[in-house]
């Protein structure tokens, strides 16, 4: 039947399709997943209880991720991003319960509003610092991310003597640990952050120039970009991000603590590279990031559901993100190929006319 010629009042189904192929491939492979976990063991996998864990446990890490692939987009990348996102937390906490500026500021929605402020802050300060050295300097990122991230987490040893930061408001905590329509409050929050990341690649000039400058930065620079500034504010927005992660941290625990996620760095660059993004910049898609931030969880529930130690989830990440990052470096290169194909394309054309 060809659908080209039903009424047009008929729906055309092939709407509802993703156009490029990589997000059609997610897409089947989070539905097999989640097939698989589903007849695998439906009493524990298929219910309300697991579909929301799920949620709260994907919320910081996407958004950790999100923070990774802002960065990545620019050819750099930036392994500060835990090191980063416990920072804010432990600031966040430490201004919440009163530890720090308890007499300058009182308690209740103040205290509160100052709490998400100043996670946001030191997020973005972290961001910044990195910003700095990498787009300023010009000195490599993961040289610089590696030292940043031990420094982040110098201070916050600093801060809190490697001990726990104990105590949270009821309205924090009621935020973290709440839902609405049955879905936890903190992945809303994720979910607003990759709209608002979609909206500054898809819609700004900056955004675009980001891309651009991650593809060819000698490209960007002849179309009126500015290399500094596309890498700096890449690195400023990923920082934030991480403050809002903190903000998420310690909102569904109710707690702060130095080493909270240390293996998380793998699994992040597992998501951001299953995702399609490519590590040399320019290419990927922030709906993608988030599908495989969700296959990525439904490994780990499924893994959890059946018992599986946690050295064993070590050795499959490990395996995984080795495989992904294979396939990753032959898609970009096919992606590569392709736009100088299309290049000389155009330039033939415009020569024969």
């Amino acid at each position: 039947m060809d659908l080209k010629r039903l009424p047009y009042k008929c729906f055309d189904f092939r709407r509802l399709l993703p156009r490029d192929r990589n997000s059609l491939y997610l897409i089947i492979v989070f539905a097999v997943l989640f097939g698989i976990m589903s007849l695998l063991n439906p009493q524990r996998f298929l219910t309300l209880i697991n579909m929301q864990s799920m949620a709260s446990q994907i919320s910081d890490l996407s958004v950790m991720s999100l923070a990774m692939f802002v960065v990545i987009m620019t050819g750099n990348i930036n392994l500060s991003v835990v090191s980063s996102s416990n920072l804010s937390a432990i600031i966040c906490a430490m201004v919440a319960n009163g530890t720090l500026m308890s007499g300058a500021i009182p308690e209740g929605a103040p205290r509160i509003l100052a709490t998400i402020a100043m996670a946001l802050f030191i997020g973005l300060l972290c961001g910044v610092l990195n910003g700095i050295f990498i787009a300023g300097l010009r000195l490599d990122s993961i040289l610089v991310t590696v030292a940043t991230m031990s420094f982040y987490e110098g201070i916050s040893i600093l801060l809190t003597g490697g001990k726990t930061v104990m105590g949270i408001p009821e309205q924090l905590l009621r935020f973290g640990t709440g839902s609405v329509l049955n879905i936890p409050n903190i992945i809303w929050l994720a979910v607003l952050c990759y709209i608002m990341v979609a909206l500054f690649f898809n819609v700004t000039t900056l955004g675009e120039q980001t891309k651009l400058s991650g593809a060819n930065r000698t490209a960007n620079l002849y179309s009126g970009g500015n290399n500094f500034k596309t890498v700096f504010s890449s690195f400023a927005i990923s920082g934030l991000l991480c403050g809002v992660s903190g903000i998420i941290v310690y909102t569904k625990t109710g707690v702060a603590v130095v080493d909270y996620g240390v293996s998380f760095i793998n699994i992040i660059l597992l998501v951001v590279l299953l995702g399609g993004a490519s590590m040399n910049g320019g290419f990927g898609k922030v709906s993608n990031i988030f599908i495989a931030a969700l296959s990525v969880q439904i490994i780990s529930s499924g893994m959890n559901i059946g018992g599986f130690s946690v050295f064993f989830n070590q050795v499959l990440w490990g395996v995984l993100l080795i495989f992904v990052v294979v396939i990753n470096t032959e898609v970009a290169a096919k992606g590569m190929k392709q736009l100088i194909n299309k290049i000389k394309a155009t330039r033939q054309n415009a020569r024969n006319s």
